[in-house]
């Protein structure tokens, strides 16, 4: 998708299967945003992985005293989070965020048995007790990362808006950025739309490869830092 300006404030959006015409558009792709110029830099695409448990039975269930059925995630830089299903299925997921410079958004990372065995082992040290569980689905998928680790939203010319960066915490600031964007587009003035996050100074990145060099320094601090707790 190209947004491309066209005569008389409009926008075309050109996609494969054709172009639209708008006067307000809003670009707001999550980890896609790393593919238009304007944000190359403000924002990297970063993998993240998800395990799926088969559905537990009674016995399995009592072994853990888990009745509020709460949503955990653990304070870490590099976190692990969890929660039930409906089905009675645990979802894990977490550990450290992969970044792929020369193909970020390649499906065939998704196949990686060394990322799906250390979320296997990082859910055994935090319930033992349910060590026999078996995953039945593993997946991943991209996320948007900012330099801050923070979203931001607002207005790159008129008519055109954006909002991205969630970094792995988007239920209740996209809720929160949909209003920005909401206000934004009918050009009203309101508590949202004067937000912080909205025209704030946009971070950017070192260009590649100084940014992947630097991603894997890092990453290996905050291991180093997670790890002393």
């Amino acid at each position: 998708m190209e947004p491309a300006a066209t005569p008389g404030a409009a926008h075309t959006v050109v996609t494969a299967a054709g172009r639209v015409r708008a006067p307000q558009v809003v670009l707001a792709t999550s980890a896609s945003q790393y593919t238009f110029p304007e944000f190359r830099r403000t924002v990297l695409p970063m993998w993240s992985y998800v395990l799926i448990g088969e559905p537990l039975g009674e016995e399995q269930l009592g072994r853990v005293h888990w009745p509020g059925r709460e949503g955990l995630v653990e304070a870490k830089t590099f976190l692990h989070c969890g929660r039930f299903t409906a089905d009675n299925r645990l979802m894990w997921a977490g550990g450290r965020a992969y970044y792929y410079p020369r193909n970020p958004f390649d499906r065939a990372h998704q196949e990686n048995p060394a990322i799906y065995r250390e979320l296997t082992e990082s859910f055994a040290r935090f319930f033992p007790a349910w060590r026999d569980v078996r995953f039945e689905f593993a997946y991943g998928g991209v996320i948007d990362i900012t330099r801050d680790m923070m979203p931001h939203f607002g207005t790159l010319r008129p008519g055109l808006h954006y909002g991205y960066g969630y970094c792995g915490n988007g239920i209740a600031a996209t809720h929160t950025g949909g209003r920005i964007l909401r206000d934004l587009v009918l050009g009203e003035t309101t508590d949202y739309s004067t937000l912080a996050l909205v025209d704030a100074p946009r971070p950017t990145f070192p260009p590649e490869p100084i940014s992947f060099a630097g991603y894997q320094v890092l990453s290996r601090v905050y291991e180093w830092k997670d790890r002393r707790g």
